[in-house]
């Protein structure tokens, strides 16, 4: 298991020197003993990460060095006993919440970072066609060429299709959208295409790529509740893969699954070369999620019955235009199975605050056991309909420094957990 050894001092992180420069490179400063804690986010629904350094000095950096919010910091991370080392470089975008003490001897600030592929986006505006290009391969130009991002580009889900567009004055990131839009995948159903930057690469995938094939991961990353006796010691209950805190999200929603159609949803395609309606899709939830990925249990989210009654009508009828004189794009195929999907994936939500652990990474899946409400003091049963595999949708690590007075830092993380159904089936 990833976990092994990790118990000795659950929350221990190495870090190497936190070193901000100037935006070229020069007069690098190591401030890592003014660093109060650092936030850094990562998220499968951001294009890049972002990163927040708390910090409190009384050495003036801000008119020493001197920082303008254009400067670049870099710092890398490390669980022990096995994690991996993460390096992040980030640029300073701006510099906020400064306040200084009443004697003017201290001054807190926070830098705002990010990655600096976000701020070549923002300076970056081109008009361009993008003619008879496979999805796959116009999203490749757009990263390397029209970006020119800073990391590798995974894209191991083919695409089928093609992306035959012109854009005015549009900026790099907003072209990825078209793309994630209208993306076909050669293999799953569901077709949600994702672009997001995690602390390895680039990645461009769908959400069901990442639920097969991180799914065998999920037991490697099996995270509990404290479910030992309760009158045991604190310390008794605690190892590396304790989950701390766990919250719930909200569980429902169902009049916007209706009329967004993730019940029942249905498509005419209307061809404008010949104007001809060609032919219909359309989705049943009740038959048609079992053409999806699972995290787990094959359960629907609702019951049988109240499918029935939802699915009577569809909660929309939409037109989708098709140009006969243009190569086919794909896109009208998987337009009412993608309606379903996007919905249902992410329905179920946990946040969960956990022992930091660098292996652990946004898009893979994860075990949680939860134990049942109770108020004995004998161990609990696990909880079955939130117990089971979830996608990690995004990571927000918290380095903070120790308050024990050995220095350094800890190292929590606070994971926004999703899985598309329970695992207890309703009804």
């Amino acid at each position: 298991m990833a976990g092994t050894g990790y118990t000795a001092d659950a929350g221990s992180v190495e870090i190497d020197s936190i070193e901000i420069t100037t935006f070229t490179g020069g007069n690098p400063q190591d401030i890592t003993h003014l660093v109060m804690g650092m936030d850094v986010y990562e998220s499968l629904d951001n294009y890049t990460l972002a990163c927040d350094i708390f910090v409190t000095e009384g050495i003036d950096l801000l008119n020493f060095l001197p920082a303008g919010a254009e400067e670049r910091v870099k710092f890398s991370i490390k669980t022990p006993q096995g994690g991996k080392k993460i390096t992040y470089n980030f640029f300073v975008e701006s510099i906020t919440d400064i306040q200084g003490n009443d004697m003017s001897t201290m001054a807190s600030y926070v830098l705002r970072c990010v990655s600096m592929d976000a701020v070549k986006n923002s300076k970056t505006l081109y008009t361009k066609r993008y003619k008879d290009m496979e999805y796959i391969d116009a999203l490749d130009e757009v990263c390397k060429k029209d970006l020119g991002i800073s990391k590798g580009l995974d894209k191991p889900d083919p695409t089928k299709g093609f992306f035959d567009y012109a854009v005015n004055r549009v900026r790099p990131f907003q072209v990825i959208d078209l793309i994630c839009e209208r993306s076909v995948s050669a293999k799953y159903k569901g077709s949600d295409y994702i672009f997001y930057e995690d602390n390895e690469m680039y990645r461009f995938l769908t959400l069901e790529y990442l639920i097969e094939t991180r799914k065998p991961k999920a037991k490697a990353f099996q995270f509990e509740y404290p479910n030992a006796k309760r009158n045991d010691p604190v310390e008794k209950r605690l190892s590396h893969r304790t989950i701390l805190k766990y919250e719930v999200l909200d569980q429902g929603d169902d009049m916007n699954k209706i009329k967004v159609g993730a019940h029942k949803n249905k498509y005419v395609e209307f061809d404008i070369l010949h104007g001809d309606y060609v032919f219909k899709q359309e989705y049943v939830n009740s038959s048609d999620h079992m053409l999806f990925q699972k995290t787990d249990s094959p359960y629907d989210t609702h019951s049988s019955a109240y499918n029935s009654y939802a699915e009577a009508e569809p909660g929309f009828v939409r037109i989708a235009l098709k140009d006969g004189t243009r190569p086919e794009m794909q896109i009208n195929k998987n337009m009412h199975y993608k309606t379903g999907f996007r919905h249902k994936v992410f329905t179920y939500g946990m946040n969960i605050r956990v022992y930091g652990d660098t292996n652990l990474m946004v898009g893979d899946l994860i075990e949680l056991k939860i134990p049942e409400i109770t108020g004995t003091t004998v161990e609990p049963p696990e909880q079955e309909t939130y117990s089971g595999n979830y996608i990690v949708r995004s990571i927000r690590h918290l380095i903070e420094k120790r308050k024990d007075g050995q220095g350094g830092f800890e190292h929590f993380m606070v994971l926004d957990c999703r899985r598309p159904n329970l695992k207890k089936a309703l009804g």
